[in-house]
């Protein structure tokens, strides 16, 4: 069900805007929809609010990590046209144990705070597809939800590490499947959270594409967003922003399945260093 109160857009489509963190996200929300958009997405905390110290120990007293001065204010009302984005620092998959333990007490505080102001949706990022115990906590949190769907955000186009043929890739050897592929992170979740309906996944969208196969692969999946980075439109004869032939027919493809698009300028949504399907030099028109 698409997010946003559209009233007065005719056959317009549904489109979001990522925002930065706002502690009263209501006036953010009023000038984004003053501007045609339906919903924001904004992060549930302030980036200043770093990883907390890791969990007590038995008997000593706890402090929350969220305080209500740190975390986004909205009235319940506006909740359907608020995407909640979990912070980018959790990985409760991190190889430094202490990371790991704070980021599984940040997580559950993050989705119990988006629980509470009744958001229609979250969004969280696997670092990869080494994602067991960010799966099982969403997992969990899944099992007592009954309105807020989980959106997974993952790369359209996998970044490289290292130059590596395309005929080759890094294989897990007993899946047989390329880890860098950004399918199989959300491959991953999905299975590890038992297909759970309220689980879809958001598609990261910079200057390249993947392949058309690729791409039409993604369409079959639960796809609930696309968040369109302002890094993939270039600049036409006239100097207005327009996007490639590609990336249009993508976005047009998107609408027809009532997909919904999230213009974001965060650079990060931008994948550096990546190996995208070779195509033809494109006009802008």
């Amino acid at each position: 069900m698409p997010l946003g109160k559209r009233a007065e857009y005719g056959d317009s489509r549904y489109a979001g805007l990522q925002v930065p963190f706002v502690a009263d996200a209501h006036e953010t929300l009023r000038q984004s929809m003053d501007c045609g958009f339906d919903f924001v997405v904004a992060p549930l905390v302030a980036p200043s609010r770093r990883p907390p110290p890791p969990p007590p120990k038995q008997g000593d007293p706890i402090t929350p990590f969220l305080k209500p001065e740190d975390g986004l204010f909205l009235n319940p009302e506006w909740g359907n046209q608020v995407v909640g984005q979990i912070s980018d620092w959790i990985d409760p998959d991190s190889a430094e144990e202490a990371v790991a333990k704070s980021s599984a007490v940040a997580f559950g505080e993050e989705m119990g705070w988006a629980t509470h102001l009744s958001l229609q949706a979250v969004l969280l990022h696997p670092k990869s597809a080494a994602c067991v115990n960010l799966a099982r906590l969403t997992n969990q949190i899944l099992q007592g939800l009954h309105h807020m769907q989980v959106w997974v955000g993952v790369p359209a186009t996998a970044a490289e590490e290292e130059e590596a043929s395309q005929d080759s890739p890094e294989l897990d050897a007993d899946s047989g499947l390329a880890l860098k592929d950004p399918y199989v992170w959300w491959h991953q979740m999905r299975i590890m959270c038992e297909s759970n309906p309220s689980l879809g996944v958001c598609l990261r969208v910079g200057p390249t594409l993947p392949h058309a196969a690729t791409l039409q692969r993604w369409i079959g999946e639960p796809l609930r967003a696309v968040i369109l980075s302002t890094s993939a439109f270039t600049t036409n004869k006239r100097g207005y922003p327009t996007l490639s032939k590609r990336h249009q027919d993508f976005i047009t493809l998107c609408f027809k399945h009532n997909v919904q698009v999230i213009l974001s300028d965060q650079q990060e949504d931008a994948p550096t260093n990546v190996k995208s399907a070779p195509a033809a030099t494109e006009k802008a028109s």
